[in-house]
């Protein structure tokens, strides 16, 4: 004798169980959805407060995870100053827009500054015990916007810092550290007729938080030209174009 397919509206499995002796069977024989409804409720109340269901133990996993994992900052290796003096890298937060200039051993956004490949153009960061790699940001839209400089920076009439190598963005304040306190400000501006806009600001530090604008000349030069200024008595510059 073949058996009878089930009702589309019976239930199947442990839960079809449980939802059956939960709740007796109607006059005809079968469950209503009402009755289904209730006895479903019911029997997830019996299983207890540490029962979850499947699809929503792997939510509560997911959710929990979120909220124990820290957002982690998406860090840019954008700059680089090379002088006599020693070596600065610029890395920037895409997540916050703050960019700073570091020095091997010391930190960003929870990033400390392992090394740095001159040749390769990479730095070497170390977060959470974790080393990973960084190559200067060189995509087409930043090569265009990028203006490397050379030259010096005169101290007190007579001492000087080579400046080897300095990578500026355009339209953009560049901020270097230098000694003593003492911070160039630069912000390169294309004009209308393809000469070049330096506005420069030279400050030095008063107190502790506490900076002193010293001057801020502004010089226009043709690309590729050398240009210098003279802020007496006691500082200077010349940067060329690489």
């Amino acid at each position: 004798m073949s058996q009878r397919p089930p009702h589309p509206r019976q239930l199947t499995g442990s839960l079809a169980a449980e939802r059956v002796s939960a709740s007796p069977p109607s006059a005809q024989g079968e469950e209503t959805p009402a009755r289904s409804a209730t006895a479903g409720i019911e029997a997830a109340r019996n299983r207890g407060p540490g029962v979850i269901p499947r699809l929503g133990f792997f939510a509560a996993c997911a959710a929990a995870t979120l909220l124990s994992s820290p957002a982690r900052a998406d860090i840019e290796f954008v700059g680089v100053l090379v002088t006599s003096r020693g070596t600065w890298l610029a890395l920037g937060d895409t997540t916050t827009g703050k960019t700073d200039w570091i020095a091997r051993g010391e930190q960003f956004a929870g990033h400390t500054l392992k090394a740095y490949d001159a040749k390769a153009d990479i730095v070497t960061l170390v977060r959470d015990g974790t080393e990973f790699q960084l190559h200067l940001k060189d995509d087409a839209k930043i090569k265009s916007a990028r203006l490397e400089l050379t030259g010096a920076i005169t101290f007190g009439g007579s001492e000087q810092i080579e400046v080897q190598r300095a990578t500026l963005l355009f339209d953009q304040e560049n901020i270097f550290p230098l000694k003593d306190g003492v911070t160039y400000r630069i912000t390169p501006t294309r004009l209308a007729d393809g000469n070049v806009s330096y506005r420069v600001a030279v400050e030095r530090a008063i107190a502790e938080n506490k900076m002193e604008t010293v001057a801020a000349p502004g010089v226009i030069a043709r690309p590729g030209q050398t240009f210098a200024v003279r802020i007496a008595p006691d500082y200077g510059f010349r940067f060329s174009p690489r």
